[in-house]
């Protein structure tokens, strides 16, 4: 998809989120390369089995980034490769980790501010501000995203996004 076309596609559900529809479109951007790479149908955050039960959840090969080397999985998630990051204290890890399953867009988005004000209810009163929300969900010793560039990342697909809407005449 386009960005507008992803934009039109996410924006009927987002609109009913409890967050900025800016945020969740650029987040959902990012995280699937604008529709192109869902997990199942809908699981365009990339939101991992949490207590969901396996059998509702997929196994896919992602990358994510630690800053050590000893980080395991329980089975069937495993460690495929992991790579030092020169420069930058981390380790960019290839792994099969499990993925929930969503059955429609709606239900990833509400499960998807469901799990951010649950994990970090001290940033939700700025879920409205994209850009200060994504510095907080950034903030502290708990992350939302592994890389480490995702403030910067983040900050430049809201403008993209707002751009995207703009010509799909979306209001932001």
């Amino acid at each position: 998809m386009t960005p507008k076309e992803f934009c039109k596609w996410m924006a009927p559900a987002a609109y009913n989120a409890d967050i900025s529809p800016v945020f969740i479109i650029a987040q959902a951007a990012l995280e699937s390369g604008w529709g192109k790479s869902t997990i199942g149908k809908y699981n365009v955050f990339g939101i991992t089995r949490g207590g969901w039960p396996v059998e509702k959840c997929l196994l896919v090969t992602t990358h994510e980034y630690f800053r050590t080397k000893t980080v395991r999985f329980t089975a069937p998630e495993k460690v495929v490769k992991i790579e030092h990051v020169a420069g930058k204290g981390l380790y960019k890890y290839t792994c099969k980790r499990l993925f929930r399953n969503y059955a429609t867009l709606g239900e990833a988005l509400r499960d998807h501010a469901a799990v951010l004000k649950k994990s970090w209810p001290e940033a939700w009163a700025y879920r409205m501000s994209p850009e200060n929300y994504v510095k907080k969900i950034q903030e502290g010793r708990k992350k939302y995203a592994t890389a480490p560039n995702y403030v910067e990342t983040m900050v430049k697909m809201f403008g993209t996004v707002r751009k995207a809407m703009k010509e799909a005449g979306l209001s932001c």
